[in-house]
């Protein structure tokens, strides 16, 4: 016993069920009859063949495997409706092999590719030639269906079917839409091609548009007789004998060859449609009832004879058998060859005489009962215009909806008013009376706005449930705008909103607007930078960020004798080199310090994460500025940001958290280096900004800058900033060249500091010391606390250190007076010179501004 395939599908028309259609199932091989079909798949149970769909389109069967044709017939909306897929692969490589519910045929897959060449399997294409109805040129077809099987066989079919330029048609369908498709005639031979089809066609139908990878479903119908110039034939499976069609259709004795038509026609249509009928009227002629005989001729039997069925028009009032006819009534034959005089069991009268016209019509209406309040599942007849003027109905519900969608195209079309008085009128629904239709006068429209408001100065604002009193405002209060609602607000407030509330900030006028200046470096002094260009801070001492001079550095040295009396023996500013240093930011080979003339510990810093601020920048070239914070460090110039001219630069916008920056890390592409095209020296320079953003690469404080050779590789450099300790809006990369390149720009915050160890040249004095006073400026970034985190120690000979005791005094806001006195430096070698050192801890951040050494003999 053979073990069978289950197949099961879904009719459908269009996305919609088709419940209740009848389904029909036929071999490929054998059209002639119906398929064997079961149950089980043990064959024990046969199933009628036709089978019913249920309530939701669905259906199933067991068969044996092969290609099968699917039918299903319905009547919808009192119309014939057929739908048929062809090749249906049943058990050949699975037990369902097509989803009947994609509109049947061979399922395939639509490629948007138009050149002569093989799809992919189960792919089908279309030459560029064909667009619209009329169009000419190839269908490409895979010779393997979507699942992997052969169609190659079914393809060549093509060819045993109609004429040489009619050989059938042929429906690509979309399986996912009902209505997008394309219809057409085989015109010629199909063409074998490498692993494809070539198919000579013509669109004869086009809807709906395809795109790449839609399932769809090819549906052939071959050429029957008369539908092409030359035809030929290929046999039929059920009558393997017959050499042509007509030995076909002789063999089974249906005579179709005898049928003829005068443009298309569908028989199965035809056929479901008589069958669904209980009994046919079929409307004759006329018939003239003063004659007094019934008709015997014009009826639809042979030569003209009458049967049942028959309908005849009364042309002309008469009566006969005893019946009256008047004009315009039916006279309808219930049997065959009805008798001419005898009206019973011949004969029926459809009597027309109370047909409505439009004189009758309005008397009807006048002679019904009157209803003087309609609800809403009433309904009203009227005329369609877009039908010829057919009668047709509509409720009281949409005739109210129509009108609602109409009144404002209405009320535009009016005379318009400009200047209203109180006794206009605005119709309004009553909420308060079942939203009955009711008149408000501008007068109390007026009165009732104004009635919410109880004070002078009040006003009306839409809070979240409705039109409110919004009180007015203390003294001296303004309007601002929250998150949903107008409030009233200080100055204060609104500054601090717009602002932030930090304390020592200033608003300036930048170069787009209002903005904040952050509070500088502490003992730092506001500096007006000229004309078009913002104020910013800078070090008393240091013009603007230069080195400091000798020169100034003795000014220094005599501010501090004269703070602590002149009793010194020596002051030492910096203005000569120390003797040693660890930890301590940018001397140079000399242990000069260039710094602003100070002595401050070496910053730390943290790297900023790229996604942290707003890039800005002119480097807007190949990858463009944000590709220079995007983390990839390794880039080629196409991925890196690249300067639009000279001049150009790119970086960070910190406004909404200003940074303070320790260093910067650069890296240049892995192709091009830092440069396109060429390997000059350049120089890469770190700037920054408070307040204002920058109008140019160059409109900042330069923090630090380095200069190389450039090469084609992707080498880091880093510069160290110069001033750690102020807190900048903007910081960003310059470079005065063209086709300047970054791959990438990582600014380091300072985030601490490392430990400082100091030691300054030992000074001659006259005598031997046996005791050392130091006393220092100094500037604390962070708090220091005496004896921790910062000691001073003194000597006599430069080598050797003796810890003193600090204490400090403030002298200015966040300036230090450090001292440490009395120094017992009796027990050291004997010399007659004085030395001071600096020892910090914990990692705290300071600058060393002056130093004094006194030696006591």
């Amino acid at each position: 016993m053979a073990t069978l395939a289950h197949f099961h599908g879904v009719v459908l028309n269009g996305v919609a069920a088709v419940p209740g259609a009848h389904v029909y199932v036929r071999r490929e091989d054998n059209l002639g009859r119906l398929a064997t079909i079961w149950n089980d798949q043990d064959e024990t149970d046969p199933a009628a063949n036709y089978i019913t769909a249920d309530e939701r389109g669905r259906f199933d069967f067991y068969a044996r495997g092969g290609f099968y044709r699917i039918r299903a017939e319905a009547i919808i909306d009192d119309e014939p409706w057929v739908d048929e897929w062809e090749n249906v692969s049943i058990g050949t490589n699975a037990a369902t092999d097509v989803d009947v519910g994609r509109s049947g045929g061979t399922p395939l897959v639509f490629e948007e590719e138009t050149a002569d060449a093989a799809p992919a399997q189960g792919g089908l294409r279309f030459s560029a030639s064909l667009e619209d109805e009329g169009d000419t040129g190839f269908v490409y077809v895979s010779e393997l269906n979507v699942f992997g099987g052969s169609i190659d066989a079914l393809i060549e079919s093509f060819d045993r079917t109609g004429g040489t330029n009619h050989k059938g048609t042929i429906r690509v369908q979309s399986a996912g839409s009902g209505s997008t498709w394309r219809e057409a005639v085989i015109t010629g031979a199909v063409i074998d091609a490498v692993n494809y089809k070539k198919v000579p066609i013509e669109f004869v139908d086009v809807d709906g548009t395809f795109t790449a990878g839609d399932p769809i479903s090819l549906i052939f119908t071959p050429a029957g007789p008369g539908q092409a110039s030359e035809v030929s034939y290929g046999g039929h499976a059920a009558y393997p004998g017959a050499d042509t069609v007509e030995e076909a259709l002789d063999a089974s004795g249906d005579k179709l060859q005898y049928v003829t038509v005068t443009s298309a026609t569908n028989l199965d249509t035809i056929r479901i449609r008589v069958e669904s009928l209980d009994a046919a009227v079929v409307l004759r002629g006329s018939w003239d009832a003063s004659a007094g005989t019934f008709p015997n001729s014009g009826g639809g039997g042979t030569a003209g004879a009458v049967i049942a069925g028959d309908s005849f028009i009364v042309s002309v009032s008469g009566t006969v058998g005893g019946v009256a006819f008047t004009n315009g009534d039916r006279l309808i034959a219930i049997t065959d060859a009805p008798s001419t005089t005898v009206y019973a069991s011949n004969w029926f009268k459809a009597d027309y005489t109370d047909l409505l016209t439009g004189l009758t019509l309005g008397a009807a209406l006048a002679a019904c009962s009157a209803k003087t309040t309609p609800v809403d599942a009433d309904v009203v007849g009227f005329g369609d215009s877009a039908a010829s003027g057919e009668l047709k109905k509509v409720t009281w519900a949409n005739i109210k909806a129509t009108l609602w969608a109409a009144w404002g195209a209405l009320i535009a079309g009016g005379t318009n008013k400009s200047t209203p008085v109180d006794a206009d009128e605005f119709a309004i629904s009553d909420s308060a009376a079942s939203n009955a239709t009711k008149k408000l006068s501008l007068a109390n429209l007026k009165t009732a706005i104004f009635s919410l408001m109880t004070t002078r100065g009040d006003m009306i604002r839409r809070g979240a449930s409705g039109a409110e009193r919004f009180a007015k405002g203390t003294e001296h209060t303004i309007l601002k705008m929250g998150a949903n609602d107008p409030d009233w607000s200080t100055l204060t407030a609104l500054f601090d909103a717009v602002f932030g509330s930090t304390r020592g900030a200033i608003l300036l006028r930048g170069d787009t607007g209002w903005e904040k200046l952050n509070p500088g470096t502490s003992g730092f002094v506001l500096t007006s930078n000229g004309s078009g260009a913002d104020p910013s801070y800078a070090e008393p001492e240091a013009g603007g960020g230069g080195d400091v001079t000798k020169a100034q550095l003795a000014e220094r040295d005599m501010q501090l004798a004269q703070l602590l009396g002149g009793r010194l023996q020596q002051v030492n500013c910096f203005a000569e080199p120390f003797a040693s240093a660890a930890g301590v930011d940018a001397p140079n080979s000399t242990n000069e310090l260039i710094i602003g003339g100070t002595a401050q510990p070496t910053a730390t810093g943290t790297p900023i994460s790229g996604a942290t601020g707003t890039t800005m920048g002119t480097m807007i070239n190949s990858g463009g500025i944000a590709s220079a914070f995007n983390g990839v460090t390794n880039a080629a110039v196409a991925n890196s940001a690249r300067s639009a001219a000279a001049n150009s630069y790119v970086g960070k916008n910190y406004s909404a958290s200003p940074k303070r920056i320790q260093s910067v890390q650069i890296y240049g592409s892995n192709d091009q280096g830092y440069m396109q095209s060429s390997n000059p020296s350049t120089t890469w320079n770190l700037y920054a900004k408070q307040g204002g953003a920058p109008g140019s690469g160059t409109d900042g404080t330069l923090l630090g800058s380095v200069t190389f050779t450039d090469g084609t590789t992707a080498d880091t450099k880093i510069i160290t900033s110069n001033d750690p300790n102020t807190l900048w809006d903007y910081v960003w990369m310059h470079n005065a060249l063209d086709n300047s390149i970054l791959a990438e720009v990582v600014f380091s915050e300072a985030t601490g500091a490392d430990n400082l160890d100091l030691r300054l040249v030992a000074s001659d004095i006259p005598d031997v010391p046996l005791s050392v006073d130091v006393y220092a400026i100094i500037e604390e970034t962070d708090s220091l606390t005496v004896n921790t985190d910062l000691k001073i120690y003194g000597s006599r000979t430069g080598s050797a250190w003796e810890e003193g005791t600090e204490q400090k005094i403030e002298i200015a806001a966040g300036f230090y007076l450090w001292q440490a006195t009395g120094i017992d430096v009796s027990g050291q070698s004997s010399a007659d010179d004085i030395a001071a050192r600096f020892v910090s801890a914990n990692n705290k951040r300071f600058r060393i501004h002056a130093v004094a050494v006194y030696g006591r003999p």
